[in-house]
């Protein structure tokens, strides 16, 4: 009892000082989702249903961060598509790498089937509604729903629920997450878990009763595994144990050193958008007084100006109103609508631009594009991407391969794979890795050209050139089943040769019964003339 209570006084030492931090991080955070994503704002206290969106007078932003989500998801995870193959490591002989590959190949199949009919797709899409804030989380478990057609579930933990720790590698391995939870879903999310006695009284009168609790998934450095503690705000424990991995991913696309949570895109917009957003409710205000007018009135009377109101349809009393002087004259709007739409379409363009809404250029600016242009654009957008995108492959993408293949190893669906790039790795075949692959080969295109000014016999001895289908095909992560297997190579090679040499011979014996039937017959001996 004494070491149950020590550790909980440990954990929930280590969970405030977490949470001191987080803490700092909240103006900040919430400030950008109340201007951008304001449906999304959990740091904030709403009601069900109510309006959160008070503060937003302009809506491209929020269009823009829509936009760069599925941008992400479809540069990288794209739905119902292999976006990842299982190949064999360097460390493989490369006589055996084309059986070993077609084994992965099924492997990967499988593996792919499980996050395809799985929740992942919508729960990724939350999760990069966050990293472009800030820091996507989320969970990857075993789903244990006999009814499921997944083995697979993943979970999208909202930023204002957690609380991080950077490890040595500077990468998030320790997350806590304080949220409420009904009393009869405990137990039924953590089979280990036992309740207290008090929550057993609450339970048994009412059982959806909503328990705050604190998850404490703690990475141990010296033995790489985990301490997963389940405890309550006042430090009763009702789960303690220890697991070889994390169920959390927490990825961020730029991340300054030191900090546990990222800076998003949007974060570096902040001041964009709020420019935008003032702009555009001054400038909607303008118009009302442009549509409705406001007027002046002669009165002889006295003028209170503490009764006068500058706004649609008002009627302000004056003296005279010139030297006509009508009864009811307009008044004049000093708003200038050209400066406020050059304002606002010169930051909507700064922040599509960032939040890659057209990567590309626009559609419409010109009406054909040459191929060596879109090349010329698909790799400036590469080179500005890189970063971020081998972040994102290296925090993300990478732990969801593991994490879901631990998972199917457990469950006997697959047989026990290591992926250390010696024996086996992933490598990925998404677009945008099919963008990066393009490049190459455009370096190789412009390879072979100089070639050409070289002797043939010179490129003949340098050039593997049944080497080249295979090397375009990885390159572009196309499908290899379209491509001869080695051995069929071989034996084609092989076949091609034998009709070479029989067609050789078919020939050598036509032209020596065409010389046969050509040649002059000598006149025989004896034979004169009468």
């Amino acid at each position: 009892m004494a070491s149950q209570e020590k550790l909980a006084q440990k954990t929930l030492k280590r969970y405030n000082k977490a949470k001191e931090e987080a803490t700092l991080w909240r103006s900040s955070l919430e400030e950008v989702y109340q201007y951008v994503i304001p449906n999304r704002d959990l740091f904030s206290t709403y009601g069900p249903g109510q309006k959160k969106d008070q503060l937003v007078f302009d809506s491209s932003p929020l269009i823009a961060t829509n936009k760069y989500v599925s941008r992400l998801q479809n540069l990288l995870v794209r739905p119902w598509t292999e976006w990842f193959t299982l190949t064999a490591g360097t460390e493989i002989k490369e006589e055996e790498k084309e059986q070993i590959n077609d084994y992965l190949q099924k492997a990967t199949d499988v593996v792919m089937d499980a996050i395809n009919h799985s929740n992942f797709s919508t729960q990724i899409a939350e999760a990069f509604t966050d990293l472009a804030v800030s820091t996507g989380v989320i969970m990857v478990n075993e789903d244990n729903n006999p009814h499921s057609d997944s083995d697979i579930i993943f979970k999208t933990i909202p930023l204002s629920h957690v609380a991080l720790e950077n490890s040595s590698t500077g990468d998030v391995k320790t997350v806590y997450r304080e949220f409420q939870i009904p009393l009869n879903q405990i137990t039924a999310t953590w089979n280990k878990a036992k309740l207290t006695p008090e929550m057993n009284d609450i339970y048994e009168e009412n059982p959806t009763a909503l328990q705050t609790i604190i998850e404490c998934t703690i990475y141990r450095e010296e033995d790489y595994k985990f301490d997963f503690v389940l405890l309550t705000p006042t430090g009763k424990i009702l789960l303690s144990e220890t697991i070889d991995d994390s169920p959390f991913i927490v990825f961020r696309e730029n991340v300054v050193s030191g900090e546990s949570f990222g800076r998003g895109r949007l974060m570096s917009l902040i001041s964009d958008i709020k420019t935008l957003n003032k702009t555009v409710e001054l400038g909607l205000k303008a118009a009302s007084l442009a549509i409705s007018g406001v007027f002046t009135a002669v009165d002889d009377g006295i003028i209170n100006v503490k009764n006068i109101r500058l706004q649609p349809g008002a009627v302000i009393p004056v003296g005279s109103n010139s030297s006509t002087n009508p009864s009811l004259a307009p008044l004049q709007s000093p708003a200038n609508f050209q400066i406020e739409q050059m304002l606002v379409q010169e930051i909507r363009t700064r922040i599509n631009e960032y939040m890659l809404v057209e990567p590309f250029g626009d559609i419409n600016d010109t009406s054909v594009r040459t191929a060596t242009e879109m090349n010329m654009r698909q790799n400036d957008f590469i080179q500005t991407s890189v970063s971020s995108f081998s972040r994102l492959q290296t925090e993300l993408l990478s732990k969801i391969v593991n994490k879901v293949i631990a998972i199917l190893v457990k469950k006997e669906k697959l047989p026990p794979l290591t992926i250390d790039g010696k024996e086996i790795k992933v490598q990925y075949t998404s677009p945008v890795a099919k963008m990066q692959g393009s490049e190459e080969i455009q370096e190789w295109q412009q390879f072979m050209e100089i070639m050409q000014t070289i002797p043939p016999e010179v490129a003949q001895t340098a050039i593997k050139f049944d080497k080249i289908p295979d090397y375009i095909a990885t390159a572009l992560s196309l499908d290899k089943t379209l491509l001869r297997t080695t051995e069929e190579r071989k034996q084609l090679t092989e076949k091609n040769i034998e009709m070479q040499q029989m067609a050789q011979s078919k020939q050598m014996m036509d032209a020596q019964k065409l010389g046969a039937n050509q040649a002059p017959q000598a006149p025989a001996i004896g034979q004169g003339q009468q």
